[in-house]
């Protein structure tokens, strides 16, 4: 597997308007009061941000400010954008992803918000639902078993969804944050983003996995300098 590769979110989020809706939204963090999430200059982080950056700490707190994204972040993209489709964020990691031999829990993941319905939890999950998965650990010292796992996930959504090129995911250790690609032969990952240290960049990215246009061709730079077109998330 490829660590740290240049330009990768670069390459997978380039959109302006992913740097101008997530300027926006990260200034609504600084200035509107009252109104989750609430970002502090002062500290250089979120104020939510929870202090044990566990599982059953995390996902509530990424659930909250994803949903408050979309909300933000819905009319600039589903006005103008053809092909561009509403994602949710779900996160049960102690429930088993249905439809594989292999019985595994998914700790997040996106899936098409027409497939999820507000409010429910007890939904059951199919791996040919999954569009983007997501691995949390502690922190960084738990980083190469996140890895492992997400490309575990990886293999199986390929497997399971046979018209797919590649698998798009995320590890979030402590509140470090690394974008992973996934295809047949192996897996590249971009540099770490922390979620408070970079918080720009951290909205671009969740920006990227809510509205990523399905049918678009995104140019990929490769280790070795090859291109490769990926259309799908």
């Amino acid at each position: 597997m490829h660590y740290g590769i240049p330009d990768f979110l670069e390459a997978f989020f380039p959109s302006a308007k992913y740097q101008e809706v997530a300027e926006n939204f990260l200034n609504r963090c600084k200035t509107v009061t009252g109104v989750e999430p609430i970002f502090n200059d002062d500290t250089h982080r979120f104020e939510s941000w929870p202090d044990r950056t566990n599982q059953e700490q995390v996902v509530p707190w990424m659930k909250t400010f994803i949903k408050e994204l979309e909300e933000f972040s819905r009319n600039s993209f589903t006005t103008n954008d053809e092909g561009s489709h509403s994602r949710a964020f779900f996160g049960l990691p102690n429930q088993v992803i249905e439809g594989h031999v292999a019985k595994r829990k998914l700790d997040a993941g996106f899936i098409s918000a027409a497939d999820l319905e507000s409010g429910q939890e007890t939904l059951t999950y199919f791996w040919t639902t999954i569009l983007g998965s997501a691995e949390l650990k502690q922190n960084e010292a738990a980083e190469r078993a996140a890895e492992l796992s997400l490309a575990k996930y990886a293999r199986i959504l390929l497997t399971t969804q046979g018209t797919r090129r590649y698998a798009l995911g995320f590890t979030l250790c402590g509140s470090s944050l690394r974008v992973w690609l996934f295809v047949s032969v192996g897996g590249m990952a971009s540099k770490r983003v922390d979620v408070n240290k970079d918080p720009l960049q951290f909205i671009k990215v969740m920006l990227g996995f809510l509205w990523m246009r399905i049918k678009s061709k995104i140019l990929f730079t490769h280790p070795e300098k090859a291109e490769h077109y990926l259309d799908e998330l």
